[in-house]
């Protein structure tokens, strides 16, 4: 990274410093955290790098699929990319530090209960679906924890 500093871009699907590292359009869901893209630069840390581009994405919960929305937001970082391409090549965008300190992910969060959390209908589920049973898979392990106490 030193030898082509600020040149090593990213295109991600969550509005950073938001749901950082793997699954972030799932977390974004699950937290409720604000959905969207985003450009940044690589730096040594994972998905910290300055900011270039963001943009906001809304979906209505009660009808779109998690697979849907990875869709959508893939789209949409494509778009942004075509649409600021000359300006990020050129390198005009003066980079900016994410502000605040979002969240962050590991696969292996996500991998323990996802086959829980699409059920039978894999990504198609819808995403009020999929919070629900979430909310209800952490309340029945906060009442698990308390029973133990």
């Amino acid at each position: 990274m030193d030898l082509l500093p600020n040149r090593f871009l990213n295109l991600y699907i969550s509005l950073l410093p938001y749901n950082r590292g793997a699954d972030p359009n799932a977390w974004s869901f699950l937290e409720n955290t604000p959905k969207g893209v985003s450009i940044h630069l690589i730096d040594a840390g994972v998905d910290t790098g300055k900011l270039l581009i963001q943009k906001e994405v809304i979906f209505d919960e009660s009808s779109e699929t998690l697979g849907h929305t990875y869709r959508v937001l893939q789209q949409e970082i494509i778009a942004l990319f075509c649409e600021h391409w000359e300006e990020l090549r050129d390198g005009t965008i003066r980079p900016i530090s994410q502000v605040g300190d979002g969240t962050f992910h590991y696969a292996k969060e996500f991998a323990k209960i996802k086959d829980c959390l699409l059920g039978e209908e894999g990504w198609d589920v819808t995403i009020s679906s999929f919070k629900a049973r979430y909310n209800n898979l952490i309340g029945n392990k906060s009442e698990q924890r308390l029973e133990r106490d």
